[in-house]
């Protein structure tokens, strides 16, 4: 087995050679296996579960909401890293009120 650079992949390499009973050899025959990371990460946290709706005062809870970020898997086990790609405030009627919207992406180290 010869390791890839991405966690559980690589190449496995298997040969056989073939014998009668009067020791004549087969060529050899050569199996290769290779197994790689084509699978993005896949969001654990459902679409809607960080929406929140707060209070124009309640700045304790729109840090909290800030912070929090949604949580990934990878298929094979691996580092999911989180990236957040964007981050956007629109206005709403009322002094201090509007909508944060952000956006993350999840990579796996493939």
């Amino acid at each position: 087995f010869v390791a890839g650079s991405c966690i559980n992949s690589g190449t496995y390499t298997n040969t056989w050679e073939a014998k009668d009973i009067c020791l004549n050899t087969s060529t050899i025959f050569t199996q290769t296996i290779t197994i790689q990371d084509t699978t993005a990460p896949m969001w654990t946290t459902a679409a809607n579960d960080l929406n929140v709706t707060l209070e124009c005062s309640d700045l304790s809870g729109l840090a909290n909401a800030q912070a929090a970020a949604p949580i990934a898997t990878d298929n094979c086990g691996g580092t999911v890293t989180y990236t957040k790609t964007s981050g956007s405030f629109v206005a709403g009627s009322c002094i201090n009120s509007g909508t944060y919207t952000n956006t993350w992406e999840a990579k796996d180290i493939c």
